[in-house]
């Protein structure tokens, strides 16, 4: 058995596009595919690099900006891996496809489906979604996708995934996770019989629900009505051996009720409150960027970090790390030429600090020494971030300084900061930040707490790097048994086992590729079918295959001058793979018949007479359905 967990998040680092990396990183992408008559352009000219990307793609004929083709979605994926690499706070890629008369497609790669390609309605096209054919459910399927989407892409949720979306099959409109919650997501129409006119009791009906249900003691959170007609609440169920947080963030349409629903089992629930939040800020209309930041807050009647300029200017210097924290800081006199000193106004709780800890900036010019005059009058911020290198865990800090009420410039460049240097509440600040319980509420043993942490951390991350780097070993040795363009078939398949337990892994049986010439012209070809593809838990339970749905899924790839091409992904019952001279033919029974040439295959009538059979399929072995 072969175990592909984490392998499939390096599988597209290995797809390139000759020449479209020549590019300087501050100049927009830009290249041609070698497979397909396209080329594609980056807009955005040297500030081209932000959360969302738009990428021009151009061919002169529509057919292969709108197929959906296998080289066309590999394309795509090779686009966003030099974007990734020069940009990494890009979040949403959108594609939009055009001839020299008209926009042909429109589409969008995003981490919010983990960069799967989704094309959307263009010129009136009726909505497209997997699953059986019912196009009122699908039309409320893609609003719940856009509703979603639209929330997800405004807020600092980096680390939200839908696992299920624009699906007819039985189930929610949409699932998701987000470190460690998991959610759905439902449109109630008015026309179900919902007993409810508005948000508000509709929540607090899901949380006595909640309540009713909980095996142990129930905690109801606070009921937050939100503008725009939405309202929030969330509850904890505690038992023997686990708590339960779930959350409940409702708004209301004139047709109906949007319902999003998720729980988080950890043992403070950090995740799913984060998650609940940031929807609370998107939903009224408030910052969010810095939902997830920690600020003193001194009481002191000048304006807060939030009232301040500076949380728009430091976004970006935020985003880059990870759980911010920002204090203020006061000028102190100093009469030593080209010095300016700063120091603590207060500690974590807003009280004055006793052993105010300070800062020195030496060798000021005259502008910076006017900056900082401002300063005196709207504020310093000392902006804290937590960066990972491969020396593991480093803290660096930025100093802003008010020019105006509503305007804040970043003084300098940020500067790496050593833990034992962290002003005691930067400390209680962290502490608090990153949910740590420290056994002692001493300053000395908050900065133990967190100097333990940062030592676990950067354990546990030289461990994951190693893991990465030994599957990347792995699959570079299974380039060859294991292609590309299989990887990227099964996807779909990888995608179903991580939404049923994000523990599970997809194990290929040792037998699952066949290498054998189907076509006569002498090269190995590649045959392998879903069976060999098997969904597991760390047990080595297995819980779905590849071919599972009722029938026998075939891959089936031949090699071509650019290397292998999947010409074949098909269902079929049973049959055989014949070699015919220059060609091969599948016979799946029921009149399934597939003639594989030149790297694609088409359908046919009748199966040819003659050829050697070269490779029997058999009935599937069915364990689940996805």
């Amino acid at each position: 058995m072969v175990r592909l967990r984490g392998l499939w998040s390096v599988v597209f680092s290995l797809l390139t596009i000759p020449g479209a990396a020549n590019a300087a990183p501050s100049d927009p992408p830009f290249g041609t595919s070698k497979a397909l008559p396209i080329s594609f352009q980056v807009d955005g000219g040297a500030g081209w690099c932000n959360k969302g990307v738009t990428v021009r793609l151009k061919a002169s004929s529509p057919d292969v900006l709108t197929d959906g083709s296998e080289p066309f979605q590999q394309m795509l994926g090779r686009i966003r891996a030099i974007i990734e690499g020069d940009c990494s706070k890009v979040r949403n890629i959108g594609f939009y496809g055009r001839t020299k008369s008209d926009e042909v497609s429109v589409g969008e790669s995003s981490k919010l489906t983990d960069w799967v390609y989704v094309p959307f309605k263009l010129h009136g096209k009726p909505a497209d979604c997997k699953g059986p054919s019912n196009s009122s459910l699908c039309a409320q399927r893609w609003r719940v996708f856009n509703d979603v989407r639209g929330l997800f892409l405004k807020g600092a949720f980096s680390e939200a995934v839908l696992t299920r979306y624009l699906s007819t099959d039985e189930g929610a409109d949409a699932e998701f996770v987000s470190g460690d919650a998991r959610g759905r997501v439902a449109f109630v129409p008015l026309t179900s019989g919902v007993p409810f006119t508005d948000a508000a009791a509709f929540a607090r009906q899901q949380i006595e629900q909640q309540s009713q249900r909980c095996k142990g003691e129930y905690v109801k959170g606070e009921l937050a009505s939100l503008s725009n007609g939405a309202a929030s609440q969330g509850g904890t169920c505690r038992t023997t051996d686990r708590k339960t947080h779930s959350h409940f963030v409702i708004s209301k349409a004139p047709d109906g009720f949007e319902v999003i629903a998720f729980s988080d089992f950890t043992e403070k629930g950090m995740s799913g409150r984060r998650l609940a939040a940031e929807l609370n800020a998107v939903l009224s209309g408030t910052e969010l960027p810095w939902s997830d930041i920690k600020h003193e807050n001194p009481n002191d009647g000048k304006p807060g970090f939030a009232a301040s300029g500076c949380p728009a200017v430091a976004q970006e210097f935020a985003e880059l790390g990870s759980r911010p924290v920002a204090i203020r800081l006061v000028s102190e006199r100093t009469d030593e030429p080209g010095l300016w000193a700063l120091r603590t106004a207060t500690n974590a709780r807003g009280e004055t600090s006793k052993d105010a800890w300070k800062m020195r900036i030496r060798n000021i010019s005259d502008a910076e020494q006017a900056t900082l005059q401002q300063g005196e009058k709207f504020g310093y911020w000392l902006l804290y971030r937590i960066t990972e290198n491969g020396q593991g865990i480093q803290f660096e800090n930025q100093l802003y300084v008010g020019q105006a009420n509503t305007e804040c410039t970043p003084f300098r460049t940020p500067k790496v900061v050593r833990a034992d240097s962290l002003p005691n509440h930067v400390n209680e600040l962290y502490v608090d930040n990153l949910d740590l319980l420290p056994a002692d509420s001493s300053p000395e043993g908050k900065r133990a707490t967190l100097q333990q942490w940062m030592t676990d951390r950067s354990r546990a991350e030289a461990e994951q790097n190693a893991a990465l780097q030994n599957d990347m070993a792995k699959l570079q040795q299974m380039a060859e048994a294991y292609p590309v363009p299989l990887l990227v078939a099964l996807s779909d398949f990888n995608t179903a086992c991580f939404a049923l337990d994000s523990s599970y892994s997809v194990v290929f049986a040792d037998d699952f590729v066949t290498r054998t010439d189907i076509d006569g012209d002498g090269d190995l070809d590649y045959i392998a079918t879903g069976d060999g593809a098997i969904c597991k838990d760390a047990g080595g339970v297995a819980h779905l295959r590849a071919s599972d749905n009722g029938a026998l899924r075939v891959f089936i790839l031949t090699n071509t001058t650019s290397g292998p091409v999947l010409a074949l992904d098909a269902k079929v019952q049973a049959g055989t793979v014949r070699r015919h001279k220059g060609f091969a033919v599948l016979d799946g029974g029921n009149g399934t018949i597939y003639q594989i040439a030149d790297g694609q295959s088409r359908r046919l009538d009748t199966s040819p007479e003659g050829g050697e059979i070269v490779y029997s399929l058999v009935r599937p072995a069915t364990i689940g359905k996805w």
